[in-house]
């Protein structure tokens, strides 16, 4: 009685932790240190029928824009594992709300295995790994098409500063895509490492990369190619909706170049987010509330309610076990 007394007592001290610090992460990043009045007198002056389906619209996808997710994790994992779409949505959701307050968003790994059975935690992680390196590729091809077109066109970049970067590019995503596609090898070559000695055991885990056959691969290169799509076209909406007016494809290069720019340049991610939004936007508009509102009212739709979403379904689990503490 004792013992399962403490369990409870820790079980609920760790909830106790992620709960203050998922909530202290979502209160510092979406509410602290912003001119809300600014950023509501903006949203109230752009708020009318005529915007409104740019707003509805938005919001609408942020669901499809994280069973988008679910459903590549879900390919991967259900290889080594029973899962159903439910427990791998649920999964997804937990590591958004617990990467919300870590740097690189590296809590991911963390709370998505507390949606699964302790055995299996490990190759849950391996799996994560490979869905974040398909959503990564994808990311630096759209970011080196779309971020060449704005150099050239908007930095006055030469053709053989562009034509240098794209073969450059081009190769290094192939080699990307290689690896990829025989990410099988990574396991013998693992192993050649001199790895400490507590850390070799955990090699055997790597075994799960046999599982990936070419076409699960495309799948989730396909899946990663969709939600990539889908998060840039709401961030064109909700520029839409805040009165900057661009044709699709321009819209959609600067997108991709913002995305790439926040993947490479090594600053906070709401310094970065505002600041390479700032900079490239403004080569289309002076209206720099209406880029922030913009930028910001993305970051709240398809990471912050997530995230609460995902701090309800951790304190419902029961951690330890997911753990194997029980």
């Amino acid at each position: 009685m004792k013992k399962a007394t403490q369990k409870r007592l820790i079980e609920w001290g760790i909830k106790l932790v992620l709960g203050v610090a998922i909530a202290w992460a979502v209160w510092r990043q979406a509410f602290a240190d912003k001119d809300w009045t600014a950023l509501w007198q903006v949203f109230l002056a752009r708020l009318s029928w005529k915007q409104l389906p740019w707003l509805l619209s938005c919001a609408t996808c942020m669901p499809l824009n994280w069973l988008l997710e679910s459903l590549k994790w879900h390919q991967l994992v259900r290889t080594f594992m029973p899962m159903s779409l439910r427990q791998s949505v649920k999964a997804v959701l937990a590591g958004v709300s617990v990467s919300i307050f870590t740097p690189n968003r590296i809590g991911e790994y963390a709370g998505r295995i507390l949606m699964v059975e302790a055995a299996h935690n490990w190759r849950a992680i391996i799996a994560t790994l490979v869905g974040s390196l398909a959503q990564n590729i994808i990311l630096l091809l759209a970011g080196l098409i779309g971020g060449l077109w704005f150099a050239r066109y908007y930095l006055q970049a030469t053709p053989y500063v562009v034509q240098t970067i794209a073969m450059l590019g081009g190769l290094f995503i192939s080699l990307l895509l290689l690896i990829y596609f025989h990410i099988d090898l990574v396991r013998p070559l693992a192993r050649r490492l001199p790895w400490p000695h507590p850390l070799q055991r955990w090699l055997k885990q790597l075994n799960v990369l046999t599982y990936y056959n070419t076409p699960t691969l495309a799948r989730v290169l396909a899946l990663a190619s969709l939600r990539y799509l889908l998060f840039s076209t709401q961030y064109i909406w909700m520029v839409w909706f805040f009165g900057i007016e661009l044709s699709y494809g321009v819209a959609l290069a600067s997108v991709a170049t913002i995305f790439l720019l926040q993947m490479g340049v090594p600053l906070p991610a709401l310094v970065a987010r505002g600041s390479i939004a700032l900079f490239v936007w403004g080569y289309h508009t002076n209206n720099q509330l209406g880029i922030l509102a913009a930028s910001y009212a993305v970051f709240v739709l398809n990471l912050v309610f997530p995230a609460l979403a995902g701090l309800i379904l951790i304190l419902r689990a029961n951690i330890l076990k997911s753990l194997g503490y029980e």
